[in-house]
């Protein structure tokens, strides 16, 4: 059983990887996790405070147009200050205001 476990593609990869790629597979589950338990929540909870559907909608449409805007200058980030200093910065103050923003 363990010998087929240091065998998987997944485990290979990382063990293959140096240097970025590496660093950026292992900080892939600081944020995938947490959004993909928090997000079929958001809007449950909004509709539980209060907010209607339609500004649910909106509200979750502003996010996109915001997510759409600030992607345009991850690249330019990324090539300012290194792969890993952007994954670590914004994923620590993405989450961080995230968080913020949802507990008030």
């Amino acid at each position: 059983m363990f010998k087929s476990i240091t065998q998987h593609p997944l485990i290979t990869l990382l063990k293959n990887n140096k240097g970025n790629p590496r660093a950026l597979i292992l900080m892939e589950p600081f944020w995938g996790i947490p959004f993909n338990l928090i997000a079929p929540f958001i809007t449950l909870y909004m509709y539980l405070q209060g907010i209607t559907d339609t500004h649910i909608g909106i509200i979750l449409s502003i996010a996109m147009v915001f997510q759409v805007f600030f992607s345009f200058f991850g690249g330019i980030i990324a090539d300012k200050f290194g792969r890993k200093m952007s994954t670590i910065v914004a994923d620590f103050l993405g989450w961080t205001l995230a968080c913020l923003v949802w507990a008030v």
